[in-house]
């Protein structure tokens, strides 16, 4: 165990113990304090709602009071009918008015006679008569029977909402009698007065504490008064429930109570009110325990953050004093083992852990002293080894430098050579004779062998420095055969035998570069015809048990001595080395390509005897299905399966030994080209030519044919297509002149690319202009040149084709960076130049018009476009309006109220609001026909529009027979614009004869203002309008009144 975990299980629990102690008296302490200040809270919660309750109810019987003592009351009980209705009925109407103005929770004040007969009455609302009170009857024959002269009581409206009612006794003397000592007082009637007791269920929605706690009101039938906030629904208290409240509200102690309902026991208190109303306090008790718990865990996380401090602090001193000098020493030590010798601990203090550092230092020292001249020899000697080393790496750098300036410098005559014969042959000075012709065709041979020869050797060299980069993708085997087929065709035909393709149509996909896996195959395919003399060549693949794709190459040829091949792949190395050897080469065919078999992850390998042919096979992995799906190559839905394959033939099954001049059995005369349906084998032979050109089987002595893609070649005439030649090189600006002038193609040429450029000039940008630049010229090379060419012409416009002996992957990508289209590496064949002309003018035409079409197509969606707008704009204007009147619609309404009250808020000026609602539109509808109605209607919004003319008044109508003018002015402004509206109305005379007000149409307007603020919104200042034009209605209505 380590020295500080020793001292903390010591230290430890001496510090844990006390915090452990301290932390349970604070929980304790702390939930009892919890649990006193939320009853305390309930009690001071009761008292306010009680004494709210108290205020209200005694206010309201002394304002019954103030009635009685009136003299008006006293007269209207003891008037008769006719002078009650003419005279005493207004002022009292008057009178009760004035309360409600004052109390605007006085809903109705009725005047009734002792038999309960209504007298008189005054409500809030529009209704013309009084709502019956459930329980009314029985609650006057107890005020009457009582001494009590008045009394209130909760009750419940035929709605079902709680009301409170107060009413008093009528006891008054007959003003008959002046001496009241005479007559004595009598019941004349009850005074009542309902009030809503809004202030009260406010209070039950709002006030609680606690989480959980809330205040009730409980009538004597067990039903609450109004609902809260956690139980928004009222239910009903059965006879248990509600006497275990009074019980509570008799003991003024707070009760553990089981309510219905309630998922857990509650704590209530509760008091009386009035007789038969219960004012409730329950909090569930759980929230006691729940408070606790809050608290319980509040200790515990200040606990456990004094005990990680204690335990911090404690850390940190045993670390100081003890832990940390005997680390120092620990990791000296270790670091005088890992040969840091510069290595010194500090000497801090006099004691023991001091006087070691100060003995471990001098050791150092001693051993730094000793390793310091060790040091120096052996740097001594580096040096001399890196020097050495340097120069053997400028020597490699010189020798890579000199092979990539000589290949440049070989390729760009040979593309010369053989480019000026190719046309020569193709008829650019006329006819030739037989025997010319062919001398061209040897001249061409030669140039190609030449060229392949630099291939091989450059292929070589990257090989060897591990410079190679490889294109990896799926590659489908069958293809690539039938490929290199079309290549050698003209080698087979000269020498009479046969070449068979048995590879699978549906052999999975290698894992390969394409153009790398052509070579290995015409390297091997090429050395087996080139030691073939008779016979045939047969090329088969086939999947084999570890997942690779094993691929044979078997002649009839002369074979191989086993001792001999290991030798076949060495560089410079050939089976017969001899002067008189029959076949030509180098002997670094069969080295690059077992060079690239193994760099594209394969092994390659030959069986063969001598006289007996030979058997070259060679491997490459196959692609997986997330490489497939990637590149997105098709493959055969069910490859064939590793080992599966159908037996090789019987002649495949030991060396072949052909009779001379006979074919083998069943196959064609020499001569013929044959590609067989495609046999799959189980177990490969090996294969045995020795050598032969990297990528060309047309390196081969034999004389070679014309190619057989010369055909499609001249089917690719240009239709008088400008073509710009710019090389430094006269023989290859001749070369390209000749090949593309005979195509069809206007042929211009430049010897740099300055004049290049100043021909372009000339040319003008109206005509389409295909470049072929060479990349290493004086003045301005490729790179400049494309660069340039790039800031005034987009690629569509002006394809650029590089061509470049400098066919390393930097070097192309450099050109493409620079903004080539394209490029073509040198030497390359007329076919190949012929080809990517043709691509690239065909695409520069198409790119054409497919701009012209879409400059067409933009301008017919611009006319479009315009037009929708157009249709759009007319819809907008046709969805803001109303269909009638011709003014706006509410939905326009909403959304310019929004925005000018946006705009009035940052500006902080009123903006008012008109409700003009026109009067018993109703009955002038149904005396004058909907047709009138519509006319009136359209009469009415002209003369609003006539009146609300300055910049900013907005005129709408509202719905129906209601119209809504918003102005920006104040409360005075937009009252008088509203009375001049009204007067705008009744100069139209519009005949009216069901009016109750007067014989023509007339309206009733509400006016409110307001300055917006951010607490405010559209919809207080309409309901504002909307409340004072119901205001002048009542009041008689064809009237203006402003909301104050």
């Amino acid at each position: 165990m380590a020295l500080r975990a020793k001292l903390l299980l010591f230290l430890l629990p001496l510090v844990v113990g006390p915090l452990l102690g301290l932390g349970w008296l604070a929980y304790t302490q702390l939930r009892d304090d919890a649990k006193a200040n939320l009853l305390r809270e309930m009690d001071i919660l009761l008292e306010q709602v009680a004494l709210s309750e108290q205020t209200q109810r005694r206010t309201a019987m002394a304002n019954l009071e103030l009635f009685v003592g009136s003299d008006l009351v006293e007269r209207f009980v003891f008037a008769p009918e006719h002078e009650r209705v003419d005279f005493l009925l207004l002022p009292l109407m008057n009178l009760f008015a004035s309360y409600h103005d004052a109390y605007g929770q006085y809903d109705e004040i009725r005047l009734l006679d002792a038999q309960g007969r209504e007298l008189a009455s005054y409500r809030s609302d529009d209704r013309q008569d009084a709502a019956p009170l459930p329980g009314l009857a029985g609650y006057l024959e107890a005020l009457s029977a009582g001494d009590d002269p008045a009394a209130a009581r909760y009750l419940r409206d035929r709605d079902g909402k709680s009301v409170l009612l107060v009413a008093r006794k009528l006891v008054l003397v007959d003003p008959v009698f002046e001496d009241n000592s005479i007559a004595e007082p009598s019941m004349r009637g009850y005074l009542l007065l309902i009030v809503t007791p809004e202030g009260l269920e406010r209070q039950a929605r709002e006030s609680g504490f606690g989480k959980r706690g809330r205040i009730l009101f409980i009538d004597a039938d067990g039903r609450r008064l109004f609902p809260d906030a956690h139980h928004p629904a009222l239910r009903r208290f059965d006879g248990t429930e509600t006497r275990l409240l009074q019980d509570a509200a008799a003991s003024d102690q707070v009760q553990a109570l089981d309510l219905i309902g309630a998922p857990d026991p509650e704590l209530a208190k509760a008091r009386t009110l009035t007789p038969g109303l219960l004012l409730t306090a329950v909090i569930p008790e759980a929230e006691l325990l729940e408070d606790g718990a809050d608290l319980g865990l509040t200790v515990v996380i200040v606990s456990l953050v004094a005990l990680i401090l204690a335990t911090s602090l404690l850390l940190a001193v045993v670390n100081l004093l003890v832990v940390r000098p005997v680390g120092r020493l620990k990791r000296g030590a270790a670091a005088i083992g890992a040969g840091d010798l510069q290595m010194r601990l500090p000497e801090r203090g006099r004691d023991e852990l001091a006087s070691l550092a100060a003995a471990f230092n001098q050791m150092a020292a001693s051993l730094d002293t000793s390793q310091r001249e060790k040091d120096k020899a052996q740097q001594e000697a580096l040096s001399n080894k890196q020097l050495a080393i340097d120069n053997l790496r400028k020597a490699d750098q010189l020798k890579d430098e000199f092979l990539a300036n000589t290949s440049h410098e070989l390729r760009t005559p040979l593309h010369g050579i053989i480019g000026l014969a190719e046309s020569l042959r193709a008829g650019i000075a006329g006819p030739l004779p037989a025997s010319a012709d062919e001398n061209l065709q040897t001249i061409v041979t030669a140039g190609r062998r030449l060229a392949n020869l630099v291939n091989d050797i450059l292929d070589f060299a990257r090989l060897r420095h591990r410079d190679l980069r490889l294109s990896l993708k799926p590659v489908d085997l069958h293809d690539a055969c039938v490929v290199v087929e079309e290549l050698v065709a003209s080698l087979i035909e000269s020498k009479g035998i046969e070449l068979i393709n048995n590879v699978p149509v549906d052999l999975p996909p290698a894992w390969a570069d394409e153009n790398r896996l052509q070579q290995i195959l015409s390297n091997l395919v090429g050395n087996a015809i080139k030691f073939t003399d008779q016979g045939w060549v047969r090329v088969c693949a086939g999947v084999e048990d570890d997942g690779f794709i094993a691929v044979r190459i078997c002649d009839t040829g002369e074979g191989i001595a086993p001792e001999q091949h290991e030798q076949v792949f060495k560089s410079f190395e050939q089976v017969d080395g001899s002067a008189t050897r029959p076949q030509g080469g180098t002997g670094l065919g069969l080295a690059v390509t077992r060079s690239l078999v193994k760099a594209l992850g394969g092994s390659i390998w030959v069986e063969s005897q001598l006289g007996a042919g030979a058997c070259f096979t060679f491997t490459l992995p196959v692609a997986s299905a997330e490489q497939v799906a990637a590149a997105g190559v098709p493959v055969a839905l069910v490859p064939p399966a590793p080992g599966s394959a159908v037996p090789p033939p019987p002649e495949w099954q030991a060396p072949v030994q052909p009779m001379p001049g006979q074919p083998m059995p069943g196959q064609p005369m020499p001569g013929q080209l044959v590609s067989e349906q495609p046999v799959s084998e189980q177990s490969i032979a090996e294969q045995a030519p020795f050598e032969s050109p990297s990528a060309d089987p047309l390196a081969a002595s034999a004389p070679a044919v014309e190619n057989p893609s010369s055909a499609a070649i001249k089917r690719l005439r240009g239709d008088g297509q400008r073509v710009l030649v710019v090389d430094d090189d006269p023989i290859n600006r001749r070369v390209l002149c000749n090949q593309l002038g005979l195509q069809g193609y206007r042929v211009d040429n430049a010897a740099d690319g300055r004049a290049a450029l100043a021909l372009l000039d000339h040319l003008g940008r109206g005509e389409q202009v295909i470049v072929l630049v060479d990349v290493m010229m004086p003045r301005m090379n490729g790179y400049e040149l494309c660069r340039a060419l790039r800031e005034r012409f987009d690629p569509s416009d002006l394809p650029i084709l590089f061509m470049t002996a400098r066919t390393q992957e930097q070097d192309v990508l450099k050109g493409f960076i620079a903004g080539a289209n394209d490029y073509l590496p040198k030497p390359f064949s007329q076919g190949e130049l012929i080809a990517r002309v043709h691509v690239h003018a065909t695409l520069a035409r198409r790119t054409g018009e497919l701009r012209a079409l879409t400059h067409e197509l933009e301008q017919r969606v611009a006319e479009r476009t315009r037009a929708l707008a157009e249709a759009n704009q007319s819809l907008e204007r046709l969805a803001m309006c109303d269909g009638l009147t011709k003014v706006y619609n509410r939905r326009y309404l909403d959304q310019a109220l929004n925005r000018e009250w946006r705009r009035a808020q940052r500006e902080q000026r009123p903006l008012a609001a008109l409700m003009i609602d026109l009067d018993y539109f109703k009955q002038y509808n149904d005396a004058c026909g909907h047709q009138e109605g519509d006319r009136c209607l359209q009469r009415i919004a002209e003369a609003l529009t006539e009146q609300a003319q300055r910049a900013g008044d907005l005129v709408a109508r509202y719905g129906g027979e209601e119209f809504c003018v918003v102005v920006q002015s104040n409360a005075e402004r937009a009252s008088a614009l509203a009375e001049q509206i009204r007067q705008a109305v009744v100069a139209l005379a519009i005949p009216h004869p069901s009016s109750a007000v007067a014989g023509h149409v007339t309206v009733s307007v509400g006016v409110a203002a307001l300055v917006p603020t951010r607490d405010t919104d559209p919809d207080e200042l309409i309901k504002g309008a909307d409340k004072a034009l119901y205001q002048s209605k009542r009041e008689g209505r064809n009237r203006v009144s402003v909301q104050r």
